[in-house]
């Protein structure tokens, strides 16, 4: 019984970090309608920064990350998660969240394909198989011919892409002390920089009634850049790794009930495509999560 209790408290970690990262998304879905995405990511930004950094001082984490190992590759994944978060608050400033989520959701198949290519990793013809079907429910999601490619879908998949080189980039990191704690900072810093940067040229200030969603915004993606790396320490990534798919769910629910989204058969068909595709890819013994 005692052996099953650390994976049980990590799939619950898991569980909530992922929502945060739900939550967050939602609320600046909320925002893109009175602000920029720019200064949106700006400021939610800050309020994760502030609690990163009221958290690092006392514990000598914050002093600690300018000397981490492999600063380079920290300072590279930083960007690389700083254009990532940029492109996901403009795409859920366009998109439904189901379907921004399901787009997004072909990182682990493009993951793949880099680790392929960069790390010269093995992929099994199993999982090239399982890639190309996770891939074909993209395409009945965009329905070329049929649907409209706006700038959201580009943007969406351009999330993914970016989600799988930062994947990528860990992974050439590898294992360090402190490793969760300077992937937050750094991806904030640059985030801090790149939006301050775009949103002080568009000269757009929030209305005042904004600061608590930003607070919200802010506090909500922090609880999941916080827990998920924990959960992670705790059970091993097979395990975890599916429970990324509750985001859909959210979707799909607060999209509904906040914005009157409700997604049509074809995006259905595609998200189911794409969830069983990526979950197979996960649990499948020649996965590359399962080690």
């Amino acid at each position: 019984m005692m052996s099953t209790s650390p994976r049980l408290f990590a799939m619950i970690l898991s569980f909530l970090g992922f929502t945060g990262f739900s939550i967050g998304d939602a609320v600046y879905k909320v925002l893109s309608a009175q602000t920029d995405f720019a200064t949106n990511a700006f400021l939610g930004s800050a309020v994760g920064m502030a609690w990163l950094v009221a958290y690092g001082v006392p514990s000598g984490k914050l002093k600690s990350v300018f000397f981490v190992e492999k600063r380079g590759l920290h300072i590279l994944r930083g960007m690389t998660v700083c254009f990532q978060f940029l492109l996901a608050v403009y795409t859920f400033s366009l998109l439904p969240l189901a379907t921004a989520y399901s787009l997004i959701f072909c990182a682990p198949f493009l993951t793949a394909l880099l680790a392929r290519i960069y790390l010269n990793e093995t992929v099994s013809k199993v999982a090239v198989i399982t890639i190309i079907f996770g891939l074909l429910g993209v395409l009945v999601i965009l329905r070329p011919g049929f649907n409209v490619m706006s700038i959201g879908y580009l943007t969406a998949i351009g999330t993914a892409f970016f989600i799988a080189c930062m994947n990528v980039l860990a992974t050439k990191i590898g294992p360090q002390k402190d490793n969760g704690f300077a992937f937050a900072f750094y991806a904030l810093f640059f985030i801090l920089v790149v939006a301050g940067t775009l949103s002080f040229f568009t000269g757009a200030l929030p209305p005042s009634g904004a600061w608590p969603l930003y607070l919200l915004a802010g506090t909500a993606s922090m609880v999941g850049t916080v827990l998920l790396p924990l959960s992670f320490t705790l059970a091993p990534a097979s395990l975890l790794a599916p429970i990324h798919y509750i985001q859909i769910v959210w979707g799909v629910l607060l999209g509904w009930l906040l914005f009157a989204d409700i997604p049509d058969i074809w995006t259905i068909a595609g998200i189911v495509i794409i969830c069983g595709a990526g979950l197979f890819l996960i649990r499948h013994p020649s996965g590359r999560l399962e080690s």
